[in-house]
């Protein structure tokens, strides 16, 4: 089963289709190492293939460096870093 894995110093809330996944409202250390993501950034992924729409917001903009966005299996792992931040209105 994959995991989704976030590292980023800002608050952070995960919606997948609709339902809140990770939703930590603290500030924390961000290292960039899936073995060493916050546990409160961390969630699990629905098994197999499919579409999905996931939305990442991150809490205080105005003090955003990076995002690191990963996930993890027991066979592989990928990161993808963000440094760039959109506002989305609504």
């Amino acid at each position: 089963r994959a995991t989704l894995k976030l590292a980023c110093e800002n608050p952070v809330k995960v919606i997948l289709d609709g339902e809140t996944i990770i939703d930590c409202p603290d500030k924390t250390i961000a290292i960039p190492a899936y073995h060493r993501a916050d546990k409160r950034k961390c969630a699990a992924l629905p098994e197999g293939p499919g579409e999905h729409t996931l939305r990442i917001e991150v809490g205080n903009p105005e003090t955003f460096k990076e995002l690191y966005f990963m996930v993890v299996t027991p066979d592989l792992h990928w990161a993808y870093r963000l440094d760039s931040m959109f506002t989305v209105e609504e």
